[in-house]
């Protein structure tokens, strides 16, 4: 495996140099102006010369200068956060130059924002084949989110759970699938692994975020054939001009426990804007919770570390390097008798990661401007260092690794005339590799003074080789994106050596279509088909204690794949009210999984664990439902965002849930029929804002797997209404510098499940509805861009 991962590096590595020493050197050509809005200057607006990698951004006074122009027919693109972008024509002869001035419209509602998610190419929102949205810094800020979990909430269809009372394991869910069903993408790249799957939203700061790109359904071939409910991509900041911010807020939960959080950021741009680097830094503190006064914690101790950077640098006017680089860690650690070992503890489930990632893109233009070539590579190392036990378990303590890496070659060209229309084609080569190895350690027993040496629970590795092939055709009202991807995942499982390596290949078509019969209206419709190869998963690494019994997660040995395919079809429609925009999004979705992985539960007396083993349903499952969102912006002091899900998901047949074989139901749990958010933002001056945030989640089925003095039942959840408040003032200290203070409270209502199982005997995994009890904040923020 890692011969054939450095073949590829190699040959990436060729490609490069080989399209490095192809370019010309260019002429000493040069362009400058000014980027205004309503004739005042517009800071920090990003200038870009299209097809090639050559841009700029504006100063404070909204000019810019951009040298080493190569001559002939230019197309200059302006845009800034905010307002509609904009684009000129111009002509560049030899030794000429050209002062141009660019006035953009504010646009109060972004569909012309661009996106990358919806085929990997710069498209206006409003465009694209597939309907993008997008949660912006502006949202995330709005609702003092400190991590990436904090924000996913707020766009249709998304709804993040925590699913233990110990340890805080959280996932996230498309259009009511479950975490295992959607991919989660840095930068558009799969690095998000198993092991960071189970930790891993809360451990994204929200200063490295430039913008969350979400894709509800299967979307294009370029991604996984897995990613069933659909996509996260979070696009990170790039360094566009020299700026810098540093913060801090503090938290009180429920006025008792204390959580900190520091970030720092700073972003530097060389004067040739050919090199810049972006760097980020970040600090979290918060200690634990008991919401019912049993001794035991509701809410997990977590300290967290991270540090990253992006880099750039472009060594010809066509060409461009990226470079990623993060390490990450964080301690986190739930249950009782947090002044003692955790094998000292009545309940104790602790995690220490320390997770290393990185990346490399080489991006190639054409000088036509008509083909694009990208290679790249990333991977993420996870080393964590575990307990999950119960009653002074010394057998408890765990330490796993896991890589993950991928590797690819995509070539996109750009054609006047294909067959019908003008097209663009897609097409590439992808090579994912995942290892992961989990032990048991090793310990000395007292009682009975014997030693243990330390178990390999799980070493697995999987190798997934992909092709796709993707071709929009773009008419003038009409846009039809069709694609195929082809992976073959294999999976070989190093810790039973007398088994065989499982090899599954599958093939995966995409269809999307936009009709726009309007400038104002955009009709949708996408097909798609999925897989899931039985391997190991991010709950398969999370052990959860039930009556002071482990419960493991673990594959039966006859698992098939899960197949699915998946139907969307909406509108898009947006339009000026007065001194205001309105947009209003309605979208229909129906899913059909194939074998879809269900539950069936043994307890083993000797070793008193239940295993949760995943088996194949008899019948299939749908999912099924509508979302409906509404943005409304009256006018320059106020917005409206809001989102609505109404759905419905079960099985064709009754699954067991529990223990007991008349534990069964046939809706698919944890999955409420309706769910919802708005947020609401009022600017009354420049310098002083107000917001406030609703999060409803409607009534749903949630296993109890019981105690010693009460059996196991399904219970049907109340509501909740999760309301927060937030005032922001900004003081001017200087010209470039900024002082922005807040103050707030989340989850006003204390809007929280009241029911917890209470000791030792708990059931941990009897755990819904809004993570946070009510918490007060304050908060302050330095910066030259604010």
């Amino acid at each position: 495996m890692q011969s054939k991962y450095i073949q590829i590096i190699i040959i990436v590595f060729v490609l490069l140099a080989n399209s490095i020493s192809a370019e010309k050197p260019p002429l000493k050509l040069e362009i400058s102006g000014h980027v205004s809005s309503n004739g005042a200057a517009l800071p920090f607006a990003s200038i870009q010369v299209k097809g090639t990698t050559i841009g700029a951004a504006t100063n404070m006074d909204g000019h810019f200068s951009i040298i080493d122009i190569p001559k002939g027919d230019l197309v200059i693109m302006v845009s800034a956060v905010g307002y509609a972008p904009l684009e000129k024509k111009i002509a560049l002869t030899e030794n000429s130059g050209q002062n141009l001035h660019f006035d953009l419209k504010e646009r109060m509602i972004s569909t012309d924002e661009v996106v990358v998610s919806a085929s990997r190419n710069s498209v206006k929102r409003k465009d694209a084949p597939v309907l993008v949205n997008t949660i912006s810094p502006m949202l995330l800020q709005s609702i003092q989110a400190n991590t990436l979990s904090d924000g996913l909430n707020f766009t249709p269809g998304l709804r993040v759970e925590n699913d233990c009372q110990n340890c805080g394991f959280t996932q996230v869910r498309l259009n009511g699938l479950d975490g295992s069903y959607s991919q989660i993408l840095i930068n558009s790249r799969p690095i998000f692994s198993t092991m960071a799957g189970v930790y891993g939203l809360e451990q994204i700061p929200v200063n490295m975020i430039d913008k969350i790109e979400v894709i509800r359904g299967g979307g294009s071939a370029l991604f996984g054939s897995n990613a069933i409910g659909g996509t996260i991509n979070v696009i990170t900041k790039d360094p566009l001009s020299n700026t810098y911010s540093i913060g801090s807020s503090f938290g009180s939960i429920n006025g008792e426990a204390p959580e900190w959080n520091t970030n720092l950021s700073t972003s530097v741009v060389s004067e040739d804007y050919k090199s810049g680097m972006f760097l980020f830094g970040n600090v979290r503190r918060r200690d634990h919770w008991d919401a019912n006064g049993d001794g035991f914690s509701e809410i997990t101790e977590i300290k967290g570390n991270n540090l990253g950077l992006r880099a750039f640098y472009r060594p010809g006017n066509y060409s461009k390097i990226n470079i990623d680089f993060g390490a990450s860690e964080e301690y986190r650690r739930g249950g009782n008798a947090f002044e003692k070992k955790e094998d000292r503890a009545d309940i104790a489930e602790m995690v220490d990661h320390n997770i290393l990632n990185g990346g490399f893109t080489f991006d190639q233009y054409s000088q036509d401007a008509k083909n694009k070539f990208s290679a790249y590579t990333s991977g993420q190392y996870v080393d964590r260092y575990s307990y999950y036990g119960a009653e002074q378990d010394p057998s408890a303590y765990g330490q796993t690794y896991n890589l993950a890496m991928v590797a690819g070659l995509q070539e996109t060209y750009y054609w006047d005339y294909l067959w019908f229309a003008s097209a663009i084609t897609t097409a590439g080569v992808e090579y994912l590799h995942e290892s992961l190895n989990d032990k048991k350690l090793g310990y000395y027993d007292l009682v009975i003074d014997s030693a243990f040496e330390n178990t390999t629970i799980s070493d697995q590795q999987t190798n997934t080789y992909a092709a796709y092939l993707q071709n929009e055709w773009n008419w003038e009202k009409f846009k039809f994106l069709v694609g195929l991807r082809y992976d073959q995942v294999g999976v070989n499982d190093l810790a039973h050596p007398e088994a065989e390596k499982t090899v599954y290949p599958n093939w995966s078509p995409r269809v999307n279509f936009v009709y726009q019969p309007t400038k104002n209206l955009s009709l949708r419709a996408n097909f798609s088909t999925g897989f899931r190869a039985p391997q190991i998963f991010s709950e398969d690494l999370h052990i959860e204690a039930s009556a002071a019994r482990k419960i493991i997660h673990i594959n039966h040995p006859d698992l098939n794949p899960e197949s699915s395919y998946s139907f969307t079809a909406g509108m898009d429609y947006d339009r000026s009210i007065k001194n205001g925009e309105i947009e209003f999004i309605l979208e229909g979705f129906y899913t059909k999984l194939k074998d879809p992985f269900s539950s069936e539960f043994v307890f083993d007396e000797e070793t008193k664990t239940l295993y949760d083993i995943r088996i194949n349903a008899s019948k299939g499952a749908i999912v099924s439902g509508v979302n409906l969102e509404i943005n409304y912006v009256p006018n320059k002091k106020m917005d409206f965002q809001s989102g609505f899900t109404v759905q419905n998901s079960i099985y064709e047949t009754p699954q067991q849930w529990g223990e007991s074989e008349f534990s069964t139901s046939s809706q698919i749990l944890r999955t409420p029929a309706t769910y919802g958010y708005l947020v609401y933002s009022y600017y009354p001056t420049k310098k002083l804002s107000a917001s406030m945030n609703l999060n409803y989640t409607g009534n749903m089925y949630v296993p109890h797997l019981g105690t010693p003095n009460k059996e196991e039942q399904l219970v049907s959840t109340k509501s909740f209404m999760d309301i927060g408040f937030q005032l922001a003032y900004k003081f001017t200290i200087s010209k470039q510098t900024f002082l922005e203070v807040n103050a707030g409270v989340k989850n006003i209502l204390n809007s929280y499940q009241d029911d917890f199982d209470n000791g030792i005997y708990r059931d941990a995994g009897y755990v819904y509805g809004p993570g946070m009890p009510r918490t007060f904040f304050v908060g302050v923020k330095m910066s030259n861009v604010l």
